[in-house]
């Protein structure tokens, strides 16, 4: 097996662990109890068990992985917020791409997968069992929503129980929400014992408060020392919690199907109340499959081509400027006709989703044969002192449509002197 197999193997079952957790935690804000949850799903009790046990469905077998269509049922029927809803969804993608390659290079891809789990839980002594940190977290990749997802230390405690219990009160995070935080991801603990029927070890994660040493942003170069400007040189360096180099929230993932987008906007015309422009900056050489530089000016960074309603196609951008971060969508439309289209954008600032400040979502009016480019100044932030990562999370869908499918930008690694891209056009 290759070092990228097993690196997708233990990819896979963080994600089925991340996304069984949050499962069980809506579960329990739902007041219900595992086979209850099986009845809704329309799915055995041996299912619903499966599913709840995170990466040990891998081990023991006798069900099909979460896939993207039980996670919109699980959305449709336990009601999570727009955000724990976008989480489930991306976990999902990012579990039905992974095994889709695996499968493609093994017909047995799920025993492949079990010997790697039970090898790698193990040390030399049989009897000691070993808790195993993923060495090969999340990666950063463009076009990959890949966020690994904890929750609060309330539904950790719960994960300690009864899975067929149901908690006294529901998880909250005191405004109604799930409590989600970002967390270090679960501690493994020996796959043998799942076969023998331990359903929970009660391992608890670890909260996650600072980046290991290996896991800092990739340090600046000492040529790109230079000061942006001389009211900025004092600029206090720091390290921030929770951001490390796979800090770029790229799984899961290549799509979120989620968040329901206003249907009553009005389109917004070209070039009306400077909302909306073309797109005039001259950029890098590109084609669809590559990056794209600078499309909102000077150090900004694109991502890859995607697709669109009709022959809308478009990119989701991040530019770094002196005093601010800004993010855009750059929307082409190749038709002979105008076209309505439906956008949405959030950006991403060390590892947490935000809504943009301006009014988005929105309908966009783009005539034929034009692009444009999102109005930077309605989604932007103020640049920091400290270190941060940075990325553009967005859509492009048709107009009656609701649901989305979320790319990612480059991530913008931002220090107070200079940034760095992941990955980068040379």
């Amino acid at each position: 097996m290759s070092t990228r197999d097993e690196e997708q193997i233990d990819q896979l079952a963080e994600a089925l662990d991340h996304w069984s957790r949050m499962l069980n935690a809506l579960r329990v804000r739902a007041g219900l109890q595992q086979k209850q949850l099986a009845r809704m799903l329309d799915a055995s009790p041996t299912n619903a068990s499966r599913w709840l046990s995170g990466h040990k469905i891998l081990v023991q077998g006798g069900a099909s992985l979460p896939s993207i269509k039980l996670t919109e049922a699980v959305i449709r029927h336990l009601a999570p917020t727009a955000e724990e809803a976008s989480h489930l969804a991306h976990l999902a993608d990012r579990i039905h791409q992974l095994q889709t390659e695996l499968a493609s290079r093994y017909t047995n891809w799920r025993q492949v997968a079990k010997e790697h789990l039970l090898k790698t839980s193990h040390d030399a002594s049989p009897s000691s069992v070993t808790s195993r940190s993923p060495q090969h977290p999340f990666l950063d990749e463009p076009g990959h929503q890949h966020v690994p997802v904890g929750l609060s230390a309330a539904t950790d405690d719960l994960l300690g129980k009864d899975t067929d219990g149901v908690a006294d009160a529901p998880i909250s995070d005191g405004n109604g929400g799930l409590g989600l935080s970002v967390q270090a991801p679960p501690e493994r603990t020996d796959d043998r014992q799942a076969l023998q029927g331990a359903e929970r070890e009660g391992q608890q994660p670890t909260q996650f408060t600072r980046p290991a040493e290996d896991q800092q942003p990739p340090a600046p170069s000492e040529k790109a020392g230079k000061k942006r400007t001389s009211g900025q040189t004092n600029r206090r360096r720091g390290l921030v919690t929770a951001l490390g180099a796979f800090i770029a929230v790229a799984i899961a993932a290549t799509a979120i199907t989620t968040m329901f987008l206003r249907s009553n906007a009005q389109p917004d015309k070209t070039n009306e109340n400077g909302a909306f422009g073309p797109a005039q900056t001259p950029t890098t050489e590109s084609n669809a499959s590559s990056l794209e530089k600078d499309t909102l000016g000077k150090d900004s960074r694109c991502s890859v081509l995607q697709p669109g309603p009709d022959q809308i196609t478009w990119r989701v951008c991040t530019r770094v400027e002196d005093e601010r971060i800004s993010f855009a969508l750059k929307v082409t439309n190749s038709s002979k006709n105008t076209s309505t289209v439906k956008v949405n954008l959030q950006y991403v600032q060390a590892r947490k989703f935000n809504a943009c400040p301006g009014e988005i979502p929105r309908l966009l009016e783009i005539p034929a044969g034009q692009t444009i480019v999102t109005n930077t100044r309605q989604c932007a932030v103020p640049r920091q002192n400290s270190p941060y990562a940075y990325q553009a999370s967005g859509c492009v869908i048709a107009s009656t449509e609701n649901a989305c499918s979320y790319k990612l930008s480059p991530t913008a690694h931002v220090y107070p002197d200079t940034t760095k891209w992941q990955p980068d056009i040379i």
